[in-house]
């Protein structure tokens, strides 16, 4: 298992099995799961551009939620991404809720796509600085 990148700004590490997808790891043991593609999704043609990020998923075991992890891991998701040249992020979040989860760490929404039948709220976006 290659890993791409560790944080140093924690007494722990947060590294990941790959940055499109696989293994969250906190100090070598998995805590969650992440799955990204490069430009859109088949559901979103057009919607995202085909030089961009699109998280598709990022969750951290139940156990371990309310601890900062998400946050942590997102953010040293982000800096990956900017090494390896990506400088925008696309995502849709799973509730209303996760919505200001993304805007306090820089996501923008973009388009709202809501309907009766979805409960996805809205398309988000962030461009790496």
């Amino acid at each position: 298992m290659q890993k791409q990148h560790k944080s140093s700004s924690e007494a722990n590490w947060i590294t990941f099995s790959h940055l499109a997808q696989g293994a969250i790891l906190w100090d070598d043991e998995e805590i969650g799961r992440l799955s990204s593609d490069v430009g859109c999704s088949s559901d979103l043609q057009g919607a995202i551009p085909k030089e961009a990020r699109y998280l598709r998923r990022i969750e951290i075991d139940s156990k371990l939620r309310g601890r900062g992890l998400g946050t942590l891991a997102m953010q040293e998701w982000e800096k990956a991404l900017k090494q390896n040249g990506y400088r925008v992020i696309y995502l849709i979040p799973d509730n209303r809720k996760l919505v200001k989860f993304y805007q306090r760490l820089g996501y923008e929404v973009t388009k709202d796509i809501s309907t009766r039948t979805s409960r996805k709220p809205s398309l988000m976006k962030k461009t790496l600085r």
